[in-house]
């Protein structure tokens, strides 16, 4: 889950926020902070818990702060673009 770092509340995605809080919008780029849903630990946002070392997703984004566990789907982040987009990569399949 993610603590949104414009109202310190926490949420399982920038959407969630979004759809709660009608006064404003979470940036997910400013996002610094997580809590673990195996633990419970609040840290700073990584793939790996710092206290289960459990993995949180297959794929995440340090910029983004994106987090997807989907097996069959294929993400990477665009430096073009700066947002992660479907797909195996530049040069690949776009």
């Amino acid at each position: 889950q993610l603590v949104s770092p414009c109202c310190q509340r926490v949420f399982s995605c920038r959407l969630c926020h979004d759809e709660a809080v009608s006064s404003h919008h979470m940036d997910r780029y400013a996002v610094t902070e997580m809590v673990c849903m195996e633990c419970g630990l609040q840290q700073p946002v990584a793939q790996t818990c710092a206290g289960c070392a459990a993995q949180l997703s297959r794929y995440y984004c340090k910029i983004c702060h994106l987090f997807d566990d989907e097996p069959d789907r294929d993400i990477y982040h665009c430096p073009f673009c700066n947002v992660c987009r479907r797909g195996k990569g530049l040069g690949i399949d776009f």
